[in-house]
C-alpha cells in the first residue's frame, strides 16, 4: 500500500505557528506490507524552512483534519538533515484507520512542540 502525505502549518492543530513557519513544508511518501502482527512501513521524508528547530520529530499521529489524536509511530527523532528515510514497524490496529485517512504526519520542533507542520496521510 502506497502512502503520501503534503504538509504545512496552516494544517497543523490546535495552535497554527506564526511568522517564518507558515514558509514550512514537507513531504512524507511510504509504502506499507503485511509482517506479522505489525505492518512494515519503508518511508522516505523531506522538509524545508524550519524555524530554526532545536530538534525535529517526525510522528505518525491519529485524527481527521482539523483534530489532534494519538500517537500512532515515530519515524524519526531527532531526525537528522532533510531528506531522510528508513524503516519502521505500525501496529496492525492502525491500519483501518491509515486506509481511511484517519491519521496524519507531523513534524514537531523545540519551538512548535505541538507541531510545526502536517499532512493528512492518503493511500495513493
Amino acid at each position: 500500500m502506497k502512502l503520501s502525505a503534503r504538509m504545512n502549518s496552516a494544517q497543523v492543530v490546535p495552535d497554527k505557528p506564526k511568522g517564518k513557519v507558515a514558509f514550512a513544508a514537507g513531504t512524507f511518501t511510504g509504502t506499507l506490507t503485511p509482517a506479522g502482527s505489525k505492518w512494515k512501513l519503508a518511508w522516505k521524508l523531506t522538509y524545508s524552512r524550519l524555524d530554526n528547530p532545536s530538534i525535529v520529530i517526525a510522528d505518525i499521529h491519529y485524527g481527521k483534519p482539523g483534530h489532534f489524536g494519538p500517537y500512532v509511530a515515530r519515524l524519526c527523532g531527532p531526525c537528522k538533515a532533510s531528506p531522510q528515510q528508513g524503516v519502521t514497524r505500525i501496529p496492525a490496529s492502525w491500519i483501518p484507520a491509515i486506509k481511511l485517512g484517519n491519521t496524519f504526519m507531523t513534524i514537531l520542533t523545540g519551538k512548535n512542540p505541538n507541531g510545526e507542520i502536517r499532512g493528512q496521510i492518503r493511500v495513493r
